[in-house]
């Protein structure tokens, strides 16, 4: 799914359950990996950042049980760091930086995806103008809309995505998935939410989505592989893997 949306989404599933800890500071031993443990956080949906001292604080969303610190466990394991959990004093974390593509400062605003494609010369303005508008009147998605009407390629929309949100493009009609690890998620959680496990890496799986900003369709997926890896590939492409598997 593509967000429809003109200011991008946030990364961030919930499940309605109890929160627990609202803040986790880590330290590292090595303090120069701080920004990298930050980022993996990112990516998983948490409000995270790097303190003064090189510290991480990390939160995530009220009603996620998620336990962080076995994420940080997991993080420091597979990039031979020692990492700890201390007391979260001074000043807590004040708001949630966007995952998609930032400068210097993470606080700084995300790029919207209708403003890539603009830029990258994809569609004009007044196109993406009436795309949003449709998409207004008749809840469609943006992307979709823009497929429809023929304004842009498949590829060139998950191209702009995966650039939007700092994750790699996957062209699966070339590289294919490993089909034992496509079949860890069930074939209607992949199809209806467009994603497909590609292969593992490292001890998480990466998995491909036609619209990682979708919070519903990475909570749906993490119940089945709660360690994951983002990537962002063709819709068509997606719905080709699942079509091939039997129901």
């Amino acid at each position: 799914m593509l967000s429809n949306h003109h200011q991008v989404s946030e990364l961030v599933p919930s499940n309605g359950s109890e929160p627990i800890d609202p803040i986790v500071r880590m330290e590292l031993d090595d303090p120069t990996r701080a920004p990298a443990l930050r980022d993996y956080f990112l990516r998983l949906g948490a409000t995270a950042l790097v303190n003064a001292d090189s510290t991480v604080d990390v939160r995530f969303e009220e009603g996620e049980e998620v336990d962080a610190r076995a994420y940080m466990r997991s993080w420091a394991a597979t990039n031979g760091v020692t990492a700890r959990t201390i007391a979260a004093t001074g000043a807590p974390i004040q708001a949630k930086p966007e995952v998609g593509p930032r400068g210097a400062n993470p606080f700084d605003p995300p790029v919207r995806l209708g403003d890539l494609m603009v830029s990258k010369g994809f569609i004009t303005v007044e196109q993406l103008a009436e795309a949003l508008v449709e998409a207004r009147e008749t809840g469609q998605l943006v992307g979709r809309v823009l497929l429809r009407r023929r304004w842009v390629f498949e590829d060139e929309l998950a191209r702009t995505l995966a650039e939007q949100w700092q994750l790699p493009y996957v062209r699966l009609s070339s590289v294919g998935v490993d089909q034992q690890v496509m079949r860890l998620l069930p074939r209607s959680v992949g199809t209806r939410f467009d994603a497909v496990p590609v292969r593992f890496a490292d001890q998480s799986v990466l998995v491909a989505f036609a619209d990682p900003s979708d919070p519903e369709a990475l909570a749906a997926v993490r119940d089945y592989l709660p360690a994951i890896k983002l990537a962002v590939a063709d819709f068509s492409d997606i719905r080709m893997l699942w079509q091939s598997v039997a129901a």
